[in-house]
């Protein structure tokens, strides 16, 4: 397994479909497992995950977001560890990219990817495709 993608949660269903519809659809170039932290959803998202198959740890309350991080790191089979916000929308590449800067940058300790604020009211795909190729210098 190459990367482990952590995301806690707590109800807002629809932003999870969404952000692990994206994944599902834009992750295909790297060998990964989602694990979804459910922190007691009553929204429906207990079930959406086991429609996905989507690895869950599922809590009887609201853990928190730093005890949700560190129980799917507990869980992780993954040599890298991805976190991610069930609000977070990603593009083509978007692991492939995050892992090629650091294994040229093994120093670093961290990378994130870069974000935008706001309404999603432009063509997403192109412009995550230009910061990657100005990121690798192309």
């Amino acid at each position: 397994m190459k990367v482990s993608i952590i995301m806690p949660v707590l109800n807002q269903l629809e932003l999870t479909k969404i952000c692990v519809e994206s994944i599902i659809k834009n992750t295909w170039d790297v060998e990964h497992e989602i694990i979804v932290i459910d922190n007691a959803s009553t929204d429906g998202t207990g079930g959406y995950l086991a429609e996905k198959k989507i690895s869950c740890i599922t809590n009887r309350e609201n853990a928190g977001v730093a005890a949700s991080w560190n129980a799917g790191v507990r869980a992780a089979k993954g040599e890298y560890v991805c976190v991610i916000n069930n609000d977070i929308v990603v593009s083509e590449g978007w692991l492939s990219s995050l892992i090629e800067f650091y294994e040229r940058h093994p120093d670093a300790g961290i990378v994130s990817p870069g974000t935008r604020w706001g309404e999603l009211d432009y063509d997403f795909e192109p412009y995550a495709f230009l910061l990657r190729e100005n990121e690798r210098g192309g």
